[in-house]
């Protein structure tokens, strides 16, 4: 089964500005024939439309709601990052991630496993986002939890809340299941993944409300 910590840019605002933490993701002890995390994963990386390597690097916090006196606020101004390594301390250092850079962190986040004695079972890459499976014993032992810290965390957020990758997510096939949900309301669901979260938005339904 695919693992990863999928970080809406609503959601990275809400961590980086509010303090929360996103709920653990689910793990899965299977593991699969896909190359682990310390292989070279950054051959045949997707590209952005432009044909570079790196995609706009990082999230625009910018806008108005972001604000300070003094001009825009720091997105991890609020963040304790004395748990990342000096590594990640310095791919955050100008508040933005480069694909190179969130390639970086993914192979350290999977070295450091390897390191503490498990695997990274390496699945694809879907939207720009690395998907992999990790143990249940990692995640008991803390290892998991202890290098996605140190490594990859809020590089991987900040990458997350691009919008190379929001807009490939938004872009995606609808999942049936918000479709359903939607029809039984009455409201004709649209094609893509952004139509339907819209549609939710806007009829004010929570998520919740379609997984029950």
């Amino acid at each position: 089964m695919a693992t990863t910590r999928q970080w809406s840019w609503a959601l990275v605002l809400a961590v980086l500005l509010g303090g929360c933490s996103p709920s653990d993701p689910e793990q899965s002890a299977d593991r699969s024939n896909d190359p682990p995390a310390g292989a070279d994963l950054s051959d045949g990386s997707e590209q952005s439309a432009d044909g570079s390597d790196d995609p706009p690097a990082g999230p625009d916090l910018s806008d108005g709601s972001e604000q300070s006196a003094d001009g825009p606020r720091d997105p991890l101004a609020h963040v304790d990052l004395s748990d990342a390594s000096a590594a990640q301390v310095a791919e955050l250092s100008d508040r933005t991630v480069t694909r190179d850079e969130y390639e970086a962190a993914f192979q350290r986040y999977g070295d450091c496993m390897s390191a503490a004695g498990f695997e990274v079972q390496y699945v694809g890459l879907t939207d720009h986002v690395h998907h992999y499976v990790v143990s249940n014993a990692a995640v008991e032992d803390g290892a998991d939890a202890e290098c996605y810290e140190a490594e990859y965390h809020y590089v991987d957020m900040l990458w997350q809340g691009n919008d190379l990758v929001q807009n490939a997510r938004d872009a995606a096939p609808a999942a049936p299941v918000m479709q359903e949900c939607l029809r039984e309301r009455g409201i004709e669901p649209g094609d893509t993944a952004g139509e339907v979260d819209n549609q939710l938005r806007q009829a004010g339904i929570d998520l919740s409300q379609c997984l029950q």
